[in-house]
């Protein structure tokens, strides 16, 4: 990441490209798989908002990796960044009252944090 924003200097614009990639492919994968076009197409109207709003929130997310990229070094930001688990789990349980079923998973989000806060500290 730390060497396209070395081409794109602007967060704003290496955002643009990144989602502009990833409309591109998810098009692409809605060409080549009619499950996917009949799945897409027949979505409710609520699930579709409620997709809208995690989109914006994934473009945010990322505009905000690449400002903290571009003023901070990758070595700290993207540890920090790899974090988002632990917020979703969160996020999940306040929104949802749903807990991982699978205690590898808490492990995993655990260890990540561990790992991140680890990182900051050295």
């Amino acid at each position: 990441m730390k060497f396209g924003l070395n081409r794109f200097s602007d967060p704003l614009y290496a955002t643009a490209v990144a989602q502009s990639a990833v409309l591109v492919a998810f098009l692409a994968i809605v060409a080549a798989s009619p499950t996917v076009r009949r799945t897409t197409t027949s979505i409710d109207r609520r699930a579709l908002g409620l997709f809208a709003i995690a989109g914006v929130f994934t473009a945010l997310a990322q505009l905000t990796n690449f400002f903290a990229l571009e003023i901070g070094a990758a070595v700290l930001v993207i540890p920090l960044f790899n974090t988002f688990p632990l917020l979703v789990l969160v996020l999940t349980y306040l929104i949802a009252r749903e807990l991982p079923k699978s205690p590898a998973v808490i492990l995993a989000v655990v260890s990540i944090v561990v790992g991140s806060v680890l990182i900051e500290m050295l």
